[in-house]
């Protein structure tokens, strides 16, 4: 299917156009974060990079499985604040003047999950409940 307008007035595109239309977004983000990372104003940026990466990776697995929650969020918590500072600055300068676009930044919903685990803990359907849960409710009735 070839792009074009049809009646209404919206254009056509076929699958593989947007498909590519996105990869190619990604690749632009890709470069323009690594080139921040990489550049001279971070100090070993390859370095932060890989373990904000791997905190990132770690920490949302632990999450996930509500594992060791309450202390995986701490530096989750630290990792997206580094994040709004560095890369989302005008979303942090932003908080006062214009809630939304701070709310509409990428580490938002990341951050406010963190917050949460850590506030109200993993819940009941964790692995933390589920490993512990029997041992604690023993030891406090005891």
């Amino acid at each position: 299917m070839t792009a074009g307008l049809t009646t209404t007035g919206f254009v056509e595109k076929s699958a593989t156009e947007i498909a590519d239309e996105l990869a190619a977004e990604q690749r632009a983000s890709s470069a323009l974060g690594s080139a921040w990372v990489t550049n001279a104003e971070s100090p070993s940026g390859q370095l932060n990079a890989i373990m904000a990466g791997a905190t990132e990776c770690g920490g949302g697995v632990l999450l996930a499985l509500g594992l060791f929650a309450r202390p995986a969020s701490v530096p989750l918590i630290f990792t997206m604040l580094v994040a709004y500072g560095t890369a989302d600055r005008d979303a942090l300068n932003a908080i006062t003047s214009d809630p939304d676009k701070f709310v509409t930044a990428a580490p938002f919903l990341f951050l406010l999950a963190s917050l949460i685990v850590l506030a109200f803990g993993p819940g009941k359907l964790s692995l933390d409940a589920l490993l512990g849960g029997k041992g604690r409710a023993s030891s406090a009735s005891a």
